[in-house]
């Protein structure tokens, strides 16, 4: 399952983050780069949940 796209995305957007972050990208940059990776890192934990079916109680 690490091939499947909601994984790749995930860590391509934590490649993109690392990548502005090394380079000295504006910090506006490396911010949306960071919340668009937790994100992408959230969906797929969200994912992985729901295939192997357990449920989470989401407290906001």
């Amino acid at each position: 399952m690490p091939d499947h796209p909601i994984y790749l995305q995930a860590a391509e957007a934590f490649r993109e983050y690392l990548e502005a972050k090394e380079c000295g990208d504006p910090p506006e940059k490396v911010e949306r780069l960071r919340l668009i990776c937790e994100a992408q890192f959230q969906a797929a934990t969200d994912y992985r949940f729901h295939v192997d079916g357990v449920h989470v109680i989401k407290r906001h």
